[in-house]
């Protein structure tokens, strides 16, 4: 099916990207609210108590260092590692999808925040048992860049895969497992989200054959995802 630009922003980006924010916000104001959910009173009460090794002003060695002890499971930075190269990806696919419409190139730059941030909180309250430590260090402007270069820094230099146990593993995940479990889920990403679509119209351009070369790849993919992601599951469960 075709659609308008207008057309593609209303019925395609903007109920998804509206849903998105929104659970931003959701998570923002009720995060041990939603650690409760999970795991019960004593979790959401520990999640209330702010870190003081990410607190806003820690030098930044050591505020690096924090982030980090903040990140133990290793099922949850898989989340990380997957949501934060997604995000990198629709952002230059809205600074420089020539292919897209203008209201598509802004669709796509407007789903870097969700998908830098949603799957790694999704990480904190299911599994880790916390509130993300940007809650804490992105109080004030200085310490929330300097924060964010920490974690930009943790996961694309690739700490993010290190050795590490998960709640919903039997023992530590070794690292070439948890570069898997990313890969897996930045593929399904790609495949699935609404984001993901407007990579595929991005890379397909207007020809007709090009854009069903690109669908039938993305499902592919998003067998294949699944598939590696039973088998990893399987394997370190």
């Amino acid at each position: 099916h075709e659609f308008t630009d207008i057309g593609m922003m209303k019925l395609g980006q903007v109920p998804p990207l509206l849903m998105a924010y929104g659970a931003m916000i959701l998570a923002q104001t009720r995060g041990p609210e939603i650690v409760g959910l999970f795991h019960g009173p004593a979790a959401k009460a520990a999640a209330e108590v702010p870190p003081d090794d990410v607190a806003p002003g820690t030098p930044i060695l050591e505020l690096c260092r924090g982030y980090a002890a903040h990140h133990f499971d290793a099922v949850s930075n898989s989340f990380h590692a997957a949501g934060m190269t997604a995000g990198v990806v629709s952002l230059v696919v809205g600074l420089l999808g020539t292919r897209l419409s203008l209201a598509q190139r802004i669709a796509s730059v407007l789903w870097f925040a969700p998908q830098w941030y949603l799957p790694a909180w999704v990480g904190h309250f299911a599994l880790q048992k916390d509130v993300p430590a940007v809650f804490t260090y992105g109080l004030t402007p200085k310490s929330f860049f300097t924060g964010e270069f920490c974690s930009a820094m943790w996961v694309f230099s690739g700490r993010v895969f290190e050795r590490k146990p998960s709640l919903v593993t039997s023992a530590p995940a070794a690292a070439h497992f948890n570069l898997g479990l990313a890969v897996a889920q930045f593929v399904l990403l790609a495949a699935l989200s609404p984001a993901g679509a407007l990579w595929q119209q991005a890379a397909a351009g207007s020809a007709p054959g090009a854009k069903r070369a690109v669908a039938n790849s993305a499902n592919l993919a998003a067998v294949t995802a699944v598939a590696a992601l039973a088998a990893i599951a399987a394997i370190i469960a």
